[in-house]
């Protein structure tokens, strides 16, 4: 293969199947939201596109990627498309990444730095393979990195196949990509998972009522808040 030169980054996220009452992608982290720390850590690693491949509209959500807008694309995919297939498909159509990889990751990985992004794709770069993927602990983690050949090749499967699958399709064109990190295997699964991240990350604990209250006050919304530890 050629050698990409450069990459875009697919992101994936606002799962139905989410086991957080708040979108996790939402959730206050530091500054901003854990979908502003995702975004961040692609965009200064140098992604030259981004592109959010969000599940079925929730105003919280909504709110998140607001600010974002202007810089990455904003891709729905609707309630009856399940599957992370579906949501691969979406945002892959929807990004032209002439001639460059992809890195394709999920938007609640808080951890992940701009610094270890960046050593991931040089990594790849010079292995000079079609695909690379993180592996930390054992385990496979994000992003992965996939070239411009093989990107057709997923959308022709129509969602039935994920970007894992090619790994499993294409054995002899990966390179894996060791690390010490483990934001690279660290999503938000439920609310433990998040306060970890949180405390990981040297941030104090988030008052998940209150949260939920001001977000009911920006968005307009009444009524009783639901308990946001569900």
């Amino acid at each position: 293969m050629s050698t990409p030169k450069t990459f875009s980054a697919l992101l994936l996220g606002g799962f139905p199947w989410s086991r957080t009452s708040i979108p996790q992608e939402a959730l206050p982290f530091g500054d901003g939201t854990v979908l502003d720390r995702v975004i961040a850590a692609y965009r200064d690693a140098g992604a030259q596109k981004l592109v959010l491949a969000l599940g079925p509209q929730e105003p919280s959500l909504e709110l998140a990627a607001d600010p974002h807008r202007s810089t990455a694309d904003v891709v729905r995919v609707s309630g009856e498309r399940r599957g992370l297939g579906n949501y691969l498909v979406a945002g892959l159509e929807a990004l032209d990444a002439s001639g460059g990889a992809i890195a394709i990751g999920l938007c609640d990985m808080a951890l992940l730095t701009p610094e270890l992004v960046e050593t991931l794709w040089r990594a790849y770069r010079e292995a000079g393979r079609p695909l690379g993927v993180p592996l930390c602990q054992g385990v496979l983690g994000h992003p992965l990195f996939v070239s411009p050949e093989l990107q057709d090749e997923l959308i022709a499967q129509h969602g039935r196949r994920t970007h894992r699958d090619l790994l499993l399709a294409h054995p002899d064109d990966v390179t894996v990509l060791p690390t010490d990190y483990t934001a690279v295997l660290r999503s938000i699964e439920d609310l433990g998972d998040y306060q970890e991240m949180l405390e990981i990350a040297g941030l104090p604990p988030t008052d998940l009522r209150a949260y939920r209250e001001s977000l009911r006050e920006r968005l307009g919304t009444g009524g009783p808040a639901s308990d946001p530890t569900g």
